[in-house]
């Protein structure tokens, strides 16, 4: 559509504008939970689940593999979530 602005590289004024954006109050008010939500199940896959590039091909075994991979960052999840509230009791 017309309306939609696509960032075609690094460094342009869009991303520029972008950046100055999520730096001001209003912004960092705005965007900082959505960072934490967001970029938390990608640092968790590229940190600990040997993310960092795909090693399926295709659209079938990509799928499974983006499955798969949340199937193991929710185990983690659990687990934590459990080892914490057995401490804590």
């Amino acid at each position: 559509s017309a309306n939609v602005r696509i960032i075609t590289h690094f460094g342009g004024n869009l991303s520029k504008e972008m950046f100055l954006k999520m730096e001001s109050e209003k912004g960092k008010e705005i965007y900082q939970p959505r960072f934490s939500k967001a970029e938390s199940p990608f640092a968790l896959g590229k940190e600990y689940l040997n993310m960092r590039q795909a090693r399926a091909r295709g659209e079938m075994q990509m799928d499974l593999q983006a499955k798969l991979t949340t199937i193991a960052s929710n185990i983690i999840k659990i687990n934590k979530y459990i080892w914490e509230n057995e401490i804590n009791a």
